[in-house]
């Protein structure tokens, strides 16, 4: 087997935490909170495509000269469907303390507006 086909293979089964998410509901927006411990904002990511979206973190260490190791770096990853009733271009992602918040802001068309009530 060449050098290639088996990074390839290993890349295929890379292993990831799923990070626990709480979620829940405001008028304006979608919550996410997902527990994401080591990660900081320069190894985190969130992408968009379609319906789905992705959270991806990573953590590492430090690439000293160790004498023994017990830690293992850590790769976070959790994908959500989505779906059309969110404007895309208005999802933020804040960390803070390793737990990572999304919003997810409603479109215009999915937030609760109240009827007006007319009579004869």
């Amino acid at each position: 087997m060449s050098k290639e086909l088996e990074k390839k293979q290993i890349n295929e089964y890379e292993k990831y935490i799923i990070p626990n998410v709480d979620t829940y509901e405001t008028d304006e927006n979608y919550v996410l909170k997902a527990d994401m411990p080591g990660v900081n904002k320069e190894s985190l990511e969130i992408m968009v495509e379609e319906n789905l979206m992705t959270l991806q973190g990573n953590i590492g260490f430090a690439k000293e000269d160790i004498i023994y190791q017990e830690f293992e770096p850590h790769r976070y990853k959790r994908s959500f469907r989505i779906g059309n009733n969110i404007d895309r271009d208005k999802i933020k992602g804040h960390i803070d303390n390793g737990v990572l918040t999304v919003t997810l802001p409603k479109a215009e068309k999915a937030k609760a507006r109240k009827i007006e009530i007319t009579s004869d």
